[in-house]
């Protein structure tokens, strides 16, 4: 929806993504602009409104599974991705620092007990000296000191009550609407490819592998979105699979 401001896009935008909802639509709101704001007074019971707010658990914990067997390759890679924003921010990993990073989450996987969370996977390769020799990863495939350094921040340092251990992922998949809103965070540069990394996590495992109806994923205000090279890389993605899950954006 292209219009100049004060032309009614909100507006226009609201109507819709009630229609949707009231014909049995899963919709999915990255909201930069507060459209969504109204829903979950709209929608109670089927909404679910993530915001950021400072000093507080997001609410979302992508490391979080039931069990191993829900740990696809898709969950493996976005998890994957979610440790290289932390550490890389906006540089591409190597492909062979992926390869070591499939292996580092498969190791932990099926070698912790206890809450899946980063902290915990910060832990475990912190706590295991020689992990790397143990599963067979040259020391030069994974600088395993500087992941620790620099993704510190998040399990022990400023931003560590981001990542607090929550279960809220899974009374997602019980909600019709999910909104994040994203528009206090529109000019972090630490929080926001966070958010969508956290935003595609629970599209690709949990909103869209509900296969019972259609799914729509929409975002607002995304000509802000598009400045950053992290956001680019997610809506391509979602592009590129949404219309696996019977969705459109």
């Amino acid at each position: 929806i292209f219009a100049p401001t004060g032309a009614g896009k909100s507006f226009l935008l609201n109507h819709i993504l009630r229609q949707s909802v009231e014909t049995g639509y899963s919709i999915t709101l990255v909201d930069l602009g507060g459209t969504g704001e109204l829903f979950p007074y709209l929608y109670p019971e089927k909404t679910a409104y993530i915001k950021y707010q400072e000093g507080k658990p997001i609410g979302i914990n992508p490391f979080l599974v039931r069990s191993v067997e829900e740990l696809t390759a898709n969950k493996i890679q976005t998890l994957a991705e979610f440790n290289f924003i932390l550490w890389k921010k906006d540089k591409e990993p190597q492909d062979f620092e992926r390869v070591s990073m499939y292996k580092l989450l498969q190791h932990y996987y099926e070698n912790h007990s206890g809450i899946f969370s980063f902290k915990t996977f910060y832990n475990h390769i912190k706590g295991h000296k020689n992990i790397l020799s143990d599963i067979e990863i040259d020391s030069k495939f994974f600088d395993r000191d500087e992941f620790l350094h620099v993704t510190s921040e998040y399990a022990k340092g400023m931003f560590d009550f981001l990542l607090e251990d929550q279960e809220q992922s899974y009374y997602l998949s019980d909600k019709q609407i999910v909104i994040f809103d994203l528009e206090s965070v529109q000019n972090n540069v630490d929080i926001l490819p966070i958010m969508f990394l956290m935003i595609r996590d629970v599209n690709e495992n949990i909103i869209w592998k509900n296969r019972t109806g259609k799914k729509r994923l929409w975002f607002e205000e995304a000509a802000k979105q598009f400045e950053y090279p992290v956001i680019l890389r997610s809506i391509k993605y979602a592009y590129q699979t949404i219309r696996k899950y019977d969705g459109s954006i």
